[in-house]
């Protein structure tokens, strides 16, 4: 017999299952600066339940250097986005900031639904007592 129980937490508990960062992952949380660790090819890998030949992620770190449990899928918008800020080469995203947040935007399958994008910003906020110079 299964058994229930009224759940009361954040949408993202809901997803923990799923290997992609998605938009309930940030719900609620403002603007969320990570770091690329890197950019990743990957062939024939199942997403959104069909398998792609070729999809691209990327590998994220925390401001703290943790990185992330969750990769995140580098669709064509927000691939537009960082090589509009950081140039067409990959290799020089990596350590490269990346400010992300939610927003309404078009479904594949028609409608509006929540998605991530990307600011134009390239630096994080220099946190209180520290400078805005940040190695990388």
């Amino acid at each position: 017999m299964t058994e229930s129980k009224r759940y009361r937490g954040h949408v993202s508990a809901m997803r923990a299952d799923n290997e992609f960062l998605g938009a309930e992952d940030l719900l609620d949380r403002g603007d969320v600066w990570l770091k690329i660790e890197g950019v990743y090819e990957h062939k024939n890998r199942k997403a959104c339940g069909k398998n792609q030949e070729v999809m691209y992620t990327l590998k994220l770190m925390t401001d703290k250097g943790q990185p992330c449990k969750k990769e995140f899928w580098l669709k064509s918008t927000n691939r537009q986005k960082i090589t509009s800020l950081y140039g067409p080469d990959t290799t020089n995203w990596e350590g490269k900031w990346l400010c992300l947040y939610v927003t309404e935007v078009k479904s594949p399958t028609g409608g509006m639904t929540l998605g991530i994008r990307i600011k134009d910003k390239k630096e994080p906020p220099a946190k209180q007592g520290e400078s805005n110079d940040r190695a990388e």
